[in-house]
């Protein structure tokens, strides 16, 4: 957090633990070709705002994982805040909004997403997949971030 940016995530502010949205592991080769081709992973990470009502929006973030012929899995968890109407964020939720996708959900979520998939992987008698260690917090930027409109505000052109 920059200073010219506001502290945000006081007493106001509810923040739901981490869920699993979903997990899909497929594998169509043999142990030891896994093995071969861990060190070719690749990860792409995946980031998606819903927004439930002013106040309220819901967060998943999870990872894909490519360059491994054979392969597909990817494991998505989300997460939900809501402000408080009395709040200070309130004043703002746009700007805390962005801050929670950006910065906060990733950051809870990542490690829940890295055991899902070494999980999926062990459970399917494959070596574990572990995913790099990476500052998922600094991957999205806040000004990237689009928080859709609330349900029954956004205009409707006829």
């Amino acid at each position: 957090m920059t200073e010219s940016e506001p502290k945000l995530w006081g007493e106001g502010v509810r923040i739901s633990a981490p869920l699993l949205a979903s997990l899909h592991f497929d594998w169509q080769g043999s142990r030891a070709t896994m093995e071969a081709v861990l060190q070719e992973l690749q990860v792409e990470y995946v980031l998606n705002v819903y927004r439930f009502d002013r106040l309220t929006i819901g967060v998943g973030f999870g990872v894909h994982l490519a360059g491994i012929e054979g392969l597909t899995a990817s494991s998505v968890f989300r997460m939900t805040v809501a402000l408080d109407p009395a709040s200070p964020e309130s004043a703002d939720p746009e700007t805390a909004f962005r801050q929670f996708a950006a910065r906060v959900a990733p950051l809870s979520i990542y490690p829940f997403v890295r055991e899902a998939l070494a999980s999926a992987a062990i459970r399917a008698g494959l070596p574990s997949i572990v995913l790099p260690i990476t500052n998922v917090g600094g991957i999205f930027t806040q000004d990237e971030i689009e928080i859709p409109e609330p349900p029954g505000e956004a205009l409707i052109e006829v």
